[in-house]
């Protein structure tokens, strides 16, 4: 409390006043007392203040990334982007799969059917649908293969089937790997 009123310095000036004007103890603790309160009073103001400038502080750090999403989407559909591409970008990976497979090819894949690509595998994964980022299980293959074939050509398909099971190949195998090495990790055979 004495560091909250200014330190030892007051507090020892304070009581050599009571003293020398020989203030009786108990008029000293109700002076110290009514000190003590007003000193609470204006920490206690000066915590409101804070929380306000912290809250207004917030408020702003929201309304800016609001603006500057929405500066990012209008850039993007501009571009002929989707406006939900971060949303989709997990759903890159399988496209530039399927992209660099056909480089070379006689049937490479063009920007527009990458993205539309991309869109189409977002729009088939459950998490995708939900609100959240895409993700690739689960994910609904014969809608998405359905729909991509109204956009690529046959070799551009036979490629993305390809990678879709050269990734399922992938998962599996994780799989396996995960569940034989977790009884191993957990159960540390004795020597």
């Amino acid at each position: 409390m004495i560091a909250l009123l200014g330190g030892e310095q007051p507090y020892r000036e304070l009581v050599r006043t009571f003293d020398s004007r020989n203030i009786t103890s108990d008029l000293a603790a109700a002076t110290w007392l009514v000190l003590a309160e007003e000193c609470l009073s204006r920490v206690q103001s000066a915590v409101a203040a804070a929380r306000q400038r912290q809250a207004s502080v917030e408020q702003e750090s929201q309304r800016l990334q609001r603006e500057a999403s929405a500066r990012q989407n209008r850039a993007l559909a501009q571009k002929g982007v989707p406006v939900d591409y971060e949303r989709a970008i997990p759903m890159r990976g399988v496209v530039d799969d399927v992209a660099g497979s056909l480089a070379t090819s006689s049937s490479p894949l063009h920007p527009d059917q990458a993205n539309q690509l991309t869109q189409i595998l977002a729009h088939a994964s459950a998490s995708y649908t939900k609100g959240r980022t895409a993700i690739l299980s689960p994910i609904d293959w014969d809608q998405a293969l359905q729909q991509a074939s109204s956009v690529l050509s046959p070799p551009q398909m036979a490629s993305l089937n390809q990678v879709i099971a050269m990734r399922y190949a992938q998962d599996q195998l994780r799989t396996l790997v995960q569940t034989a090495a977790a009884p191993a990790s957990s159960n540390p055979s004795p020597h």
